[in-house]
C-alpha cells in the first residue's frame, strides 16, 4: 500500500503557514552572516581589513594591466545600471498602457515600485550601520592604487 500524503497539507492554510516558515528561515540564513560581517567591519576586525586591503589590491593590480576589460565592465555596470532598468520599465509600461492591458500596467508598477522601495531601504539600513571610516578607498594609506585607466 502506497503512503498518502495527509490532505489537511494541501489544504491553503497549511502551505501558508509552510511558506511564511521557509521564507522567515530564509530571512535569517540570509540576516545572520550579514550582521556578523557588519559587526567584525564595524568593529574594524583586523583579519577581515587586511583581507580586504590584499583583495583590493590584487584586484587593482590585476586592472591596471587591462583597461580594455576595465572600460568593458563600466560599460557593463551602465548598461545593467538603475538608470537603463528604469527606463526599460518605463517603456514596457507605455507599451502595456498603448495595448490597454491597464491591469497589468497596475501590477508592474506596483512589484517596480514594492522592489524599489525595499532595495532603497535594505541599502541605506545598512550604509548606516557601517561608518564612513570603515570603507576602504584609494585615500587609505595601505592601499596602493593605479593611475585611473
Amino acid at each position: 500500500m502506497e503512503h498518502q500524503p495527509h490532505p489537511a497539507l494541501y489544504q491553503p492554510k497549511h502551505r501558508f503557514r509552510l511558506r511564511t516558515t521557509l521564507i522567515a528561515a530564509g530571512v535569517l540564513v540570509a540576516v545572520v552572516p550579514l550582521a556578523g560581517l557588519i559587526v567584525l567591519i564595524t568593529t574594524g576586525w583586523a583579519p577581515l581589513h587586511t583581507l580586504d586591503v590584499n583583495i583590493v589590491q590584487a584586484l587593482n593590480l590585476y586592472a591596471a594591466h587591462r583597461p580594455g576589460q576595465v572600460q568593458f565592465w563600466k560599460i557593463v555596470s551602465i548598461v545593467g545600471g538603475p538608470t537603463v532598468l528604469r527606463i526599460a520599465a518605463f517603456l514596457a509600461v507605455v507599451l502595456l498602457w498603448v495595448r490597454r492591458r491597464s491591469a497589468a500596467v497596475l501590477v508592474a508598477v506596483g512589484r517596480h515600485a514594492i522592489w524599489h522601495t525595499f532595495a532603497k531601504l535594505n541599502g541605506r539600513m545598512v550604509s548606516a550601520l557601517i561608518p564612513h571610516h570603515t570603507r576602504l578607498t584609494c585615500d587609505d594609506r595601505s592601499i596602493e592604487c593605479p593611475v585611473e585607466a
